[in-house]
């Protein structure tokens, strides 16, 4: 049995979502791993999921880590949702919950290339050994590309250019919507110099009014959430990423 302890530091960082039906199923599910994850979103039926799933990446500008679905549902079953949510990222994680009449769907499932079938009722240690499996390939960058897909800063932060995460140190770090309009900015010409306006017009593009204290805030909250050293403020001039290698 795991020690809840040991695993926070891998499974807090990240956010999942929980599909099904069954409402007592569902919160003692949204229970359990609101223990464990920093973030549990629910839905009860398949369509309900797939608008969570888009809404999640229109807000944070990133996806859940984990999609755990259950098979029948209403309006959308697992399959349908599966295949919904590999469109749009093929590299989502997903764990699908089956009760045992349900096998006859496993080849289908293995063939969408899921990450795990697990069987109903659900044995807690199991089920979490599970998540905590899968958590720490996602928490963990020990074996995402290296070399030209990564861009390094201050002491221990990384970008994966591949597949869109931040890391500090060993840990993946969500940024919130204008946290990552930011970053993505000083990745253009990692090194340069970027003034206010540069930022006004690039938050411009997306609608968004930013003040240069509203800046200031932003950046105050990323230094906390990124590895120390990443960005430098030069002095009347602007903000640059300290790349390192």
């Amino acid at each position: 049995m795991l020690d809840l302890a040991s695993i926070l530091p891998t499974t807090k960082p990240l956010k999942i979502l929980v599909v099904e039906d069954f409402d007592e199923l569902r919160l003692s599910i949204q229970e359990m791993l609101g223990k464990i994850f920093g973030k549990v979103v629910t839905a009860s039926n398949g369509q309900e999921a797939l608008e969570l799933y888009k809404k999640e990446h229109q807000i944070t500008q990133n996806y859940f880590d984990i999609v755990l679905s259950d098979i029948q549902m209403p309006k959308m079953n697992g399959i349908a949702l599966t295949e919904a949510i590999y469109a749009i990222n093929p590299k989502q994680s997903i764990v699908i919950l089956s009760a045992y009449q349900d096998v006859e769907y496993l080849m289908a499932f293995v063939n969408l290339g899921i990450e795990r079938f697990l069987t109903k009722p659900i044995k807690h240690d199991n089920f979490i050994d599970v998540l905590y499996s899968i958590a720490k390939k996602i928490t963990h960058y020990d074996q995402t590309p290296t070399g030209q897909s990564m861009t390094y800063f201050g002491n221990g932060g990384a970008y994966d250019a591949q597949h869109g995460h931040f890391y500090n140190g060993k840990t993946r770090v969500h940024l919130t919507k204008n946290e990552s309009i930011f970053m993505q900015l000083l990745l253009e010409q990692p090194g340069k110099i970027y003034n206010n306006e540069d930022i006004e017009v690039t938050f411009g593009k997306e609608d968004i009014e930013i003040s240069n204290d509203s800046v200031r805030s932003l950046l105050s909250k990323l230094r906390k959430k990124l590895a120390e050293n990443s960005i430098e403020s030069i002095y009347s001039f602007g903000y640059r990423l300290n790349v390192t290698y």
